[in-house]
């Protein structure tokens, strides 16, 4: 089911939906549920995230910390492939 609804916007968020529309070919209506599904997430999105985060932690436990890692990577050294834990 769809729900039509009137929204007062200031002249300058109209402009920035404008313009954002007229670059991407997106029509302003689906400007504003795209903003509205990403600020407002449904929790089976937002429980997605969280499993997400939840299943990456740790995952960089066994290399260097991260500006060794990216000085390493800068200089041209590499490291070992570290492969992923068995699921």
């Amino acid at each position: 089911m769809s729900h039509r609804m009137q929204v007062v916007l200031k002249d300058d968020q109209y402009a920035r939906l404008a313009a954002e529309a007229e670059r991407t070919g997106a029509s302003i209506g689906g400007l504003v549920r795209q903003a509205i599904d990403a600020r407002f997430a449904s929790p089976r999105v937002a429980d997605a995230v969280r499993e997400a985060l939840s299943a990456s932690f740790g995952s960089w436990q066994d290399l260097p910390d991260g500006a060794r890692y990216v000085d390493e990577l800068r200089t041209g050294a590499s490291w070992p492939a570290v492969e992923p834990p068995a699921t």
